[in-house]
């Protein structure tokens, strides 16, 4: 690396990635609250939106997406 200073994390820089956060996909959480987890994936999906962060979010079946 040249430069070895680190660059600060911007909304510029940065991509909020939510992998997986789909209903079949929370049926199979045993680790924790499954509300607590859809609810943070949320705040942080509105916080994303808000600084105009982009979002991607990754589906292993499309057709069955629910519109929080």
């Amino acid at each position: 690396m040249e430069n070895s200073k680190l660059e600060f994390l911007t909304a510029k820089n940065s991509i909020l990635l939510l992998v997986d956060y789909q209903p079949a996909m929370f049926k199979g959480i045993e680790s924790g609250n499954r509300t607590i987890i859809q609810n943070s994936a949320v705040a942080a999906a509105k916080a994303a939106n808000i600084l105009h962060v982009p979002v991607v979010l990754t589906s292993i079946w499309p057709e069955s997406r629910r519109t929080y």
